[in-house]
């Protein structure tokens, strides 16, 4: 079987917009982490999806990823025009 090349991805190219999740998992894994050192990864990462569940605050991190997506649109057009 011979492997597929892949084509060089251009370092120029805007970066995907991160969606809610993201945000919130960067600002609570830390605090997670600090209170459960010793948990693995896939057992913190169930723990951050139960807390965005539970979690008062969403239109936080909607509203973040909202100007994140406006800002990959603008870069993407921009990269696409030139």
């Amino acid at each position: 079987s011979k492997k597929r090349k892949r084509h060089a991805k251009n370092p120029n190219a805007p970066k995907t917009a991160w969606f809610p999740y993201v945000y919130f998992a960067m600002e609570v894994r830390p605090k997670i982490k600090a209170e459960f050192p010793n948990m693995r990864f896939t057992e913190v990462a169930k723990k951050l999806g139960k807390r965005l569940k539970k979690c008062s605050n969403k239109e936080k991190y909607k509203t973040m990823a909202a100007k994140d997506k406006e800002r990959h649109e603008m870069e993407r057009t921009i990269y696409f025009s030139a």
